[in-house]
């Protein structure tokens, strides 16, 4: 009996694997970068992280950035190890953490403070189709009485 040829069943299988391939995203980012300060100076290393506001209708994956030298950051969201340059368009609560400022004694207890999205008040809404310039003026928080 003649063997039936085997190239349909490699086509199938190339077209199952690229039916995948376009798929869209369910969100749209946008670029975001500024500038982190504590009392007006630069931060000079650590972490921004965008977290989706999901009550305000904001969902996807959170965007992270290292804060440079000069207090600079840029944000980058990475859903299944795939690098997008920006942050997810809406709303956004933010977390400053792991930073530090020339005054490291002082930065203490604003490291406590800014270091969760829930805690530190800072919040943006990233806009699609532009950059989005957002910067973080910090404060270091004055002691309790």
């Amino acid at each position: 009996m003649p063997s039936k040829p085997k190239w349909p069943l490699g086509l199938c299988l190339v077209m199952g694997l690229c039916a995948g391939c376009g798929k869209s995203r369910a969100f749209e980012v946008a670029p975001v970068q500024g500038t982190v300060t504590l009392d007006g100076e630069p931060v000079t290393r650590g972490m921004v992280t965008f977290v989706p506001d999901e009550k305000s209708g904001t969902k996807g994956p959170i965007g992270v950035g290292k804060i440079e030298e000069d207090g600079s950051y840029h944000i980058v969201t990475l859903p299944n190890a795939d690098s997008l340059n920006g942050a997810v368009v809406g709303r956004h609560r933010i977390r400053v953490s792991h930073f530090a400022s020339d005054r490291y004694s002082e930065t203490r207890d604003a490291v406590r403070l800014y270091s969760s999205e829930t805690t530190s008040g800072l919040t943006a809404e990233v806009k699609p189709g532009v950059t989005n310039a957002i910067d973080l003026p910090l404060e270091t928080p004055s002691p309790e009485s």
